[in-house]
């Protein structure tokens, strides 16, 4: 390639890339226009989006409160052993009494539960 060639490519991509940029600019100042023009509907679409990400958040809360919820509900934590259980459902209060009095016989929350045939 002769440097007359490369002179003329140069000159393109730099005429390419003046063109986009221009073209850029000219959106830019559409777009600008287009919001003053239209005051309120920038205005109402501002606030809607507001309100649409407060719902969000306040679903996405409630979701990750629930999660926690149900995993409290499905795990146990037995001490002696520094591990949590995973149940097979949430336990009743006659079956968590159960469970406390073969405690007390001195076996463990894991040895409990696996007697009475609660751990998933």
């Amino acid at each position: 390639m002769t440097d007359l060639q490369k002179e003329i490519l140069k000159q393109n991509k730099k005429m390419e890339r003046k063109l986009f940029w221009d073209g850029v600019k000219r959106k830019a100042q559409n777009a600008l226009q287009w919001c003053v023009d239209n005051k309120e509907l920038v205005v109402i679409a501002a606030t809607g989006i507001g309100v649409a990400a407060k719902f969000g958040k306040k679903i996405a809360g409630n979701v990750q409160i629930s999660r926690e919820q149900h995993y409290k509900d499905t795990h146990v934590y037995d001490h002696s052993t520094g591990a949590y259980v995973q149940l097979k459902h949430k336990l009743s209060q006659n079956e968590w009494k159960e469970v406390q009095n073969l405690k007390q016989t001195g076996k463990t929350t894991t040895q409990s539960l696996l007697e009475l045939g609660l751990i998933k």
